[in-house]
């Protein structure tokens, strides 16, 4: 009877595991079986990643080269108007003081009306080094007013000076022995 109990009994039926379990299971599984796959997908993850991390910052660094570029172009750019200017302001001075020498005003007169027409020139001034008085003036009202800023009368050289408003370009009209008058270039501050 023993051969009768040995065959009659039944194996219990397998248990199904906890549904949790059974997921787990399905993809610990699937993740061992494609072992190399999942690393390759990890790499090609990883190197997106970093290759979008160095894409920006090469980005950042690109851009802020370019304002480097940018500012030190402008900067450049000033100082050449500048100079250029300057130089304009003494070769006219030296017009003006030929014309003042031979006591020609209106000839001088002449050149102040041809220069302003310049887009970047707003006003130009002659000022009597002596007493500040604005002998000629593009602007009839400047006439006989006097000038009181030191620093235009007592000029010796050509200079640039920078106020908030506008940009200032004096030059002095030198006769044989003395300073015959003062050249005052007001520029327009819209331009560079």
């Amino acid at each position: 009877m023993a051969e009768k109990n040995n065959k009659l009994q039944v194996s219990p039926e397998p248990k199904d595991p906890p549904a949790g379990e059974k997921k787990s299971n399905w993809f610990l599984r699937l993740l061992l079986n494609n072992k190399l796959v999942f690393f390759l997908i990890l790499l090609i993850i990883a190197g997106a990643v970093y290759s979008f991390i160095s894409i920006r910052l090469t980005e950042r660094r690109a851009e802020g080269q370019r304002q480097e570029l940018i500012r030190h172009y402008e900067e450049k750019t000033d100082s050449l108007y500048i100079a250029g200017l300057e130089l304009t302001a003494k070769t006219f001075s030296w017009a003006v003081r030929s014309e003042m020498i031979r006591e020609n005003m209106d000839q001088v007169d002449q050149f102040f009306s041809n220069l302003i027409t310049q887009p970047e020139i707003n006003k130009i001034k002659l000022i009597n080094p002596a007493n500040g008085e604005v002998l000629l003036s593009t602007d009839r009202k400047d006439r006989g007013r006097i000038i009181e800023e030191d620093r235009i009368i007592a000029a010796e050289t050509t200079f640039v000076m920078s106020r908030e408003q506008d940009r200032l370009i004096i030059a002095p009209v030198m006769g044989l022995a003395a300073r015959i008058g003062v050249l005052v270039i007001i520029i327009n501050p819209e331009v560079p």
